[in-house]
């Protein structure tokens, strides 16, 4: 197996020393509710794969297989990179085709759990990283999303749901929003 990938890395972990493990394994199932995967995820698992695929060959090695599911917003080990890689390279060249990563991120997807996914869009809003949804923090993605809603708007969406009087919007408070959505 070729790993020019890995030229002046010391003691490098290559795929065939890994220990045989299931995916499911590395992205356990919950017992909880699963999301789907939607035409918008099947875009972004297209648009991830196609920056890296920088030659066009329709394959991506480690490092941009590792780069896109970091782009992909999975926050994985390099010896978990470098298992999932195994597992899904049918033809073992250390690299994956568009299909081998589709079917992982399409995998890991369906047995995300709603809270999984609730937890991860309310990082979106919670840019500082506070715990909370601020004004400021519901008004930035309003604007990054193209919206046009006013301060007056986004201080009555707070109100709305902002059940301990903060003037935020807690991780709890977000998923019964999310919840109650549904």
């Amino acid at each position: 197996m070729n790993l020019n990938v890995f030229t002046g890395i010391h003691n490098v972990v290559t795929p065939s020393s890994i220990p045989p493990r299931r995916i499911e394994d590395v992205f356990p199932k919950a017992e909880e509710e699963k999301t789907e995967v939607t035409s918008k995820d099947l875009q972004d698992i297209e648009e991830a794969f196609r920056v890296f695929d920088v030659a066009q060959l329709g394959t991506i090695d480690y490092r941009g297989f590792k780069v896109a599911l970091r782009a992909l917003d999975w926050n994985v080990k390099k010896a978990d990179v470098l298992e999932l890689l195994a597992r899904v390279d049918k033809n073992e060249n250390s690299e994956i085709t568009f299909e081998e990563f589709k079917g992982l991120v399409c995998y890991k997807i369906e047995t995300r759990t709603v809270a999984e996914a609730i937890d991860s869009a309310f990082k979106v809003f919670d840019d500082d990283n506070t715990g909370q949804i601020s004004l400021e923090n519901l008004a930035r993605a309003s604007r990054d999303l193209g919206g046009v809603l006013s301060e007056e708007e986004l201080r009555a969406m707070i109100s709305e749901f902002d059940k301990d009087g903060d003037g935020q919007i807690s991780l709890d408070e977000f998923s019964k929003i999310m919840k109650y959505a549904k």
